[in-house]
């Protein structure tokens, strides 16, 4: 099974990822709250626009996707540097342990690279998961910056 890594470029690329991300979200600590697929649809526009800093790359073995990374380029609020924010890396649950993760990783980090962010920041609030994502997080060289914590209101 070969593992295939591409930039999205059509509504159907994002619709891909919107169905992703609905498996996502029925295994995180958000599935109580709605899931608004055209919500992420306005979203998707503005990635395929390419004109507000979102990349929408997809994984994909033997031609069926397997899981994504949504992330936004930006400037630091203090600063001037720019950076990488993963907002969502997901790999379904049959293709993790796999290469899914790594390749979509090093995938942002040549856009990274190309683009003359500084860093590139990932963090899990999903709420499933966190041990196995921080050991693997370690294993790919990844520095433990902070840590992420949630309180109801």
């Amino acid at each position: 099974m070969s593992v295939k890594i591409r930039m999205a470029t059509s509504e159907q690329d994002v619709e891909t990822a919107i169905e992703l991300g609905r498996a996502l979200h029925a295994e995180s600590q958000f599935r109580d709250m709605p899931y608004n697929p055209d919500k992420l649809r306005a979203l998707g526009t503005k990635v395929l626009s390419g004109n507000h800093g979102y990349l929408l790359i997809l994984a994909e073995r033997d031609g069926v996707a397997t899981g994504f990374i949504l992330a936004k380029l930006d400037r630091h609020f203090f600063s001037d540097a720019l950076a990488m924010n993963v907002l969502v890396l997901y790999v379904e649950p049959v293709a993790r342990n796999g290469l899914s993760a790594i390749k979509l990783l090093h995938v942002a980090k040549s856009v990274g690279k190309r683009s003359r962010v500084k860093s590139i920041y990932i963090s899990s609030t999903v709420g499933f998961g966190d041990l196995r994502f921080d050991k693997f997080m370690k294993k790919i060289g990844c520095k433990r910056v902070g840590s992420n914590y949630s309180i109801e209101v």
